[in-house]
């Protein structure tokens, strides 16, 4: 196993982990919404609330995956967690990888508004093929891009100083692998068969 596989193994469950808790998360809202709408309206369930949910279930799937890339990004790149890493900053890393996983979240909230605050005439096929774009929606999800930025980095800091844990301890119970990938690094590959 390479140190990019390991540092991404790392980085998916940690998403992994986030998509599962957003996804318990709407089933929860999925559940209140349909006996909401069961007792206001008495006329059973229609469509609109699986479909709602099956939306937003896509979109936690993104934005964790968002979050992923960030910490794979932080960990592998920027600050590397090793087995010589001291407990300080082994935590100093996590914090920083959650940095990056909430950068990555607000990234894809930002292309999300971008995209938005596109709108495109009412006959995209016909006559009328005019694109606009709305500068109020633009800075009304800018600055909720913004608030919602440090949401994910509070929730999520504890989960990821965790695995940067697990990862140093993983690391130091395998004191081979570094050296393992040293001598991988170095070595010349092979062009005879």
């Amino acid at each position: 196993m390479t140190k990019n596989r390991l540092i991404r193994n790392v980085a998916l469950l940690v998403g992994a982990f986030l998509l599962a808790q957003y996804i318990v998360s709407s089933i929860f809202n999925l559940a209140f919404d349909s006996v909401e709408q069961a007792v206001g309206q008495l006329s059973g369930l229609d469509g609109g609330i699986f479909a709602n949910w099956f939306g937003s279930i896509v979109v936690d799937a993104i934005l964790a995956l968002g979050f992923a890339v960030g910490v794979f990004v932080s960990l592998r790149f920027v600050r590397p967690v090793s087995a010589t890493s001291s407990w300080k900053s082994t935590i100093l890393r996590g914090v920083v990888a959650t940095a990056f996983g909430a950068v990555g979240i607000f990234l894809i909230r930002l292309l999300q508004t971008l995209l938005g605050s596109v709108k495109i005439g009412p006959y995209p096929f016909g006559y009328s093929f005019t694109a606009s774009f709305n500068g109020n929606n633009a800075q009304f999800g800018l600055i909720n891009a913004l608030l919602v930025l440090v949401n994910p980095f509070i929730s999520d800091v504890a989960i990821v100083v965790l695995a940067c844990v697990f990862l140093k301890l993983w690391l130091k119970a395998h004191p081979n692998f570094d050296a393992t990938l040293e001598s991988a690094d170095t070595s010349a590959p092979s062009t005879t068969h």
